[in-house]
């Protein structure tokens, strides 16, 4: 039987290690294509109508986009304000004036 020989590397173990080492490499690089995931960004951008406006005052807003609702929140900390998007139950719309999901 003829035993798997490198010259610049002369430890058995070191050898064994970078030949595990390759195998994991080659085999993470050959995943099947059906095992990717992507999200279904069309699905996403159908529902909405009109981009919702950019947040100049704190609090909770009815999306444009039915059945969603956004909370505008100011960070002193970056200067800057931050949009948090929600949705509602199936079938539901927020209600700006009870702050609800109706």
């Amino acid at each position: 039987m003829k035993s798997f020989h490198t010259p610049c590397i002369k430890n058995r173990t070191a050898q064994m290690i970078l030949l595990v080492g390759m195998s994991l490499f080659i085999g993470a690089c050959t995943t099947p294509p059906q095992q990717w995931t992507y999200p279904n960004s069309a699905a996403i951008v159908q529902n909405v109508t009109q981009p919702d406006p950019p947040c100049t005052t704190a609090g909770y807003f009815r999306s444009s986009t039915p059945g969603m609702y956004y909370q505008c929140v100011f960070s002193a900390a970056h200067n800057r304000w931050f949009k948090y998007i929600y949705s509602c139950p199936a079938g539901k719309n927020f209600n700006e004036t009870t702050q609800k999901c109706e």
